[in-house]
């Protein structure tokens, strides 16, 4: 009887020792690779390892009572095997953390290089260097605010050139050239036209 009794319970302590393993394969490891935030999800983790380890003591303590020298030698495996563990679990946090925070720096300096292009491009054109250009080889919002300001010095640079050519023609006597109005639009058109309007 006390046979059967001591396999029953090291059959147990087995059983609670895979489930431990299996919880931190199912969810332990993947709460900390994701970054699991979430306070109930620590504290649900540490309730159940708790309650599984306090189970495999009582069970571990009625087999030291009933065999002292095999019982020493499965606790001794039992504390061999949640070191293991807590040691995966930490060596599996720290990878994951480094790993989460190379990626954030990396992405973190691509997004202040890019907005340090575009500052660098808007103060040019602030300055009236219309000849600036922005580089950002780039699919997203990003890329798209750096296309729409090139895009706008392109057209700021057409009505100069534009108006220019006004004055040009006005100091050479050419009272009669007007400026194409159909190459702007929106307000720059409306620019172009009053300055056409003008000279007529």
């Amino acid at each position: 009887a006390d046979t059967d009794m001591e396999k029953r319970n090291c059959s147990r302590v087995l059983e609670n020792l895979e489930s431990m393993l299996k919880l931190g394969d199912n969810e332990l490891i993947p709460g900390v690779i994701r970054k699991e935030e979430s306070e109930s999800f620590w504290v649900r983790m540490d309730n159940e390892i708790d309650s599984l380890g306090d189970e495999n003591h009582k069970l571990v303590d009625v087999v030291i009572a009933i065999h002292d020298e095999e019982v020493d030698e499965a606790l001794e495996n039992s504390i061999a095997t949640g070191k293991r563990v807590r040691t995966v679990f930490f060596v599996v946090f720290v990878i994951g953390f480094v790993i989460g925070s190379s990626f954030a720096f990396l992405f973190s300096r691509f997004i202040i290089s890019a907005l340090r292009k575009g500052t660098d491009f808007a103060q040019s054109i602030a300055k009236g260097d219309l000849s600036a250009e922005l580089h950002l080889d780039q699919e997203d919002e990003i890329g798209q605010l750096a296309k729409a300001m090139q895009q706008m010095a392109g057209m700021l640079s057409t009505m100069v050139d534009d108006v220019q050519q006004l004055v040009k023609a006005a100091g050479e006597g050419d009272l009669k050239a007007r400026a194409d109005a159909s190459r702007h639009q929106g307000d720059y058109r409306k620019l172009i036209q009053g300055v056409n309007n003008t000279l007529d």
